[in-house]
């Protein structure tokens, strides 16, 4: 099994995508079994936030090839160095067909962790103040 570099998994996602995790009858909802990646008539999100597909996330973790996408598509986005030699023209097909989409779903990703760290910390900060404030004009 080829595993994906999930780098926004967390607890809830990870368990969506770890077959060994789902209960058998979700894996026969997701058609996880069937050949293939065209398994459900309209596109399922495993989150809110998550892209919508027609087949099981986790069942991209069963081949190389996607690993091999995700890598090359994260090193040409963070380096801008593309996988093969020459221009944008020289790469291979499914390269050229993903990377853009790769690139904006990433970045939104990455915004969107940022956001909700510093949401997270201005509450944390607003409530120490409300405890502080509290304490110092004498309530509890």
């Amino acid at each position: 099994m080829a595993l994906i570099d999930l780098r926004f998994a967390d607890d809830q996602s990870s368990k969506a995508h770890d077959c060994s995790r789902c209960h058998e009858t979700t894996k026969q909802q997701r058609k996880c079994f069937k050949h293939g990646f065209d398994n459900l008539k309209k596109p399922r999100k495993m989150n809110k936030e998550s892209l919508a597909l027609t087949f099981c996330h986790g069942k991209a973790t069963w081949f190389e090839e996607p690993a091999k996408i995700f890598k090359e598509c994260y090193i040409a986005m963070q380096t801008g160095i593309l996988p093969k030699s020459g221009s944008l023209e020289d790469q291979s097909d499914i390269f050229c067909h993903v990377f853009f989409d790769f690139v904006d779903y990433y970045k939104q990703k990455e915004k969107k962790n940022t956001w909700d760290f510093v949401i997270e910390i201005v509450q944390n900060s607003l409530e120490a103040l409300a405890k502080m404030f509290s304490k110092i004009f004498g309530g509890k």
